[in-house]
């Protein structure tokens, strides 16, 4: 059996594996910080026993290296609590507004019909009564997968945790929202989707002329602001970055 040893911060434990891995997790939900936000916090501490570090919304898995052998065990908890107890001084989770364009309700898209109908009878609401649950949701990325830049959104009300759908569609638009499980996912690059596509953002979370590529982390809070197909057309061409739109700028 392995051990979970405590840490005295954000209601962690930490448990070792063969001096190969590090598993980090919260019981009962304690702790105020989203896990992904504390593992990008211990990134930026350079530690020279990690190889390798993946946060999601539930653990963080720490890849080790031969220093941690060298550094021990209770050496590297006591380093993990201080480094997790003492956030930066420019470190902040930011609110972010995304424009979204509701498939076939503020466009005359019939190709979503499909995906809303499952909505509509997955969650026993009328499309409307979906948006507008979507429109008051406190959202937060909690992580990003599958697609470089795909975002997974928590903080859905459970009668929008919708199932995947049985057969993929084998191509989806970039910059398509999308219901599945407990989260609501952005589809930053073309794909095919297992989701049910309930709209389009007027902007890229994902971009190739700027480092970093991604302006919102993980961690962050999301709210949805609707928009019309003119207002969606109009953001496209003129290609009005995330940032733009936060800052009033488009």
């Amino acid at each position: 059996m392995f051990a979970w040893h405590p840490l005295p911060c954000e209601g962690l434990y930490v448990c070792n594996f063969y001096d190969e891995f590090l598993l980090l997790r919260r019981q009962d939900d304690a702790g105020a910080t989203p896990l992904p936000a504390l593992g990008q916090r211990l990134l930026n501490q350079h530690f020279d026993f990690v190889d390798d570090l993946i946060a999601t919304e539930v653990e963080i898995c720490i890849r080790l290296n031969p220093h941690f052998v060298e550094a021990g065990f209770p050496t590297v908890r006591v380093e993990l609590a201080q480094a997790i107890g003492q956030p930066r001084a420019n470190e902040s989770l930011r609110v972010w507004r995304l424009p979204i364009c509701f498939s076939s309700a503020d466009t005359d898209d019939d190709a979503a019909a499909d995906g809303w109908s499952s909505v509509e009878q997955a969650s026993c609401l009328v499309r409307e009564e979906i948006i507008e649950r979507l429109l008051r949701s406190e959202l937060r990325l909690a992580m990003f997968g599958f697609l470089p830049g795909f975002a997974y959104l928590s903080g859905l009300p459970a009668e929008l945790h919708i199932p995947r759908k049985s057969n993929p569609t084998t191509r989806t638009r970039r910059n398509a929202v999308a219901l599945g499980g407990k989260y609501l996912g952005v589809y930053s690059l073309p794909s095919p989707a297992g989701w049910h596509v309930v709209g389009e953002l007027g902007v890229n979370l994902l971009r190739y002329d700027v480092l970093p590529p991604i302006a919102i982390q993980p961690g962050d809070r999301v709210r949805l602001e609707r928009i019309n197909f003119t207002q969606l057309r109009q953001l496209q061409a003129s290609s009005t970055t995330l940032l733009d739109y936060n800052s009033g700028i488009t």
